[in-house]
């Protein structure tokens, strides 16, 4: 017991120096092994419903099991066209996926709405990985593996949009439709004392179409200043 809680210390101490922006080359060893370990137990699925698994890009859950270790089970899903429930392949591994081994595999339901809510925190994650390279790999690890809190907000966040040719036609109507759309923040704890990581994006009522225009650092009171709804667990709460 002690050899394996050494084993675990230590795979926990390798993610948090060896950073995380190599994580998605993890992520896709993952998802390969995910991938085939569905196909290899799923083998009563159609050829299209195979082929939706080997060639669509899957959504990732976390759930932290051992917090001391950074170790987690991390479900894959495929939300396969004309079955009712979703294939969900568990796993578990270190919080950076790194030896992420495929255990079981199961059909679930998920209710759209949550399906939805991922889509969008998936992209804010993504966002913050690509986009707020002056965080902290404490900072990136943390959001890739924790939920967020979300909030609707009103931050002066910048709408603009940037053509390849002008044409004073498109741009007005994505104007409009940008001024149409709800801003929703997703917000998650930082390690820079008094601040929060916070990525606001704009949607469509629930979560629709969901995409990030600004991320940063913000203040506590700055955050207050600026939400007008707190704690948005479902996508059912987003309402114009």
């Amino acid at each position: 017991m002690k050899k394996l809680m050494l084993l675990m210390i230590t795979l926990a101490a390798a993610v948090l120096f060896s950073g995380c922006r190599s994580g998605n080359y993890y992520t896709d060893k993952a998802v390969q092994e995910a991938r085939g370990y569905a196909l290899k137990n799923l083998r009563f699925l159609t050829p299209v419903q195979r082929s939706y698994i080997e060639f669509n890009k899957p959504e990732i859950l976390y759930q932290t099991v051992y917090k001391a270790s950074g170790w987690s089970q991390t479900c894959i899903v495929w939300h396969v066209p004309e079955i009712e429930k979703s294939v969900v392949v568990f796993g578990l591994g270190p919080l950076d996926l790194r030896q992420w081994k495929a255990y079981k595999v199961l059909f679930q339901k998920f209710e759209l709405e949550d399906i939805l809510k991922v889509t969008a925190v998936n992209r804010g994650r993504d966002y913050i990985i690509k986009k707020m390279v002056f965080l902290k790999d404490k900072d990136i690890n943390f959001t890739r593996f924790s939920p967020p809190r979300i909030l609707r907000t009103t931050f002066p966040v910048s709408t603009k949009t940037k053509l390849i040719q002008k044409d004073a036609r498109v741009e007005r109507d994505l104007k409009k439709d940008l001024e149409g759309r709800i801003q929703i923040s997703l917000v998650w704890n930082s390690v820079e004392k008094g601040k929060k990581i916070v990525v606001t994006g704009l949607t469509n009522a629930n979560f629709k179409d969901w995409f990030p225009v600004a991320g940063q650092l913000r203040g506590q009171r700055d955050i207050l200043n600026n939400t007008i709804e707190y704690d948005l667990k479902s996508s059912k709460d987003v309402k114009k």
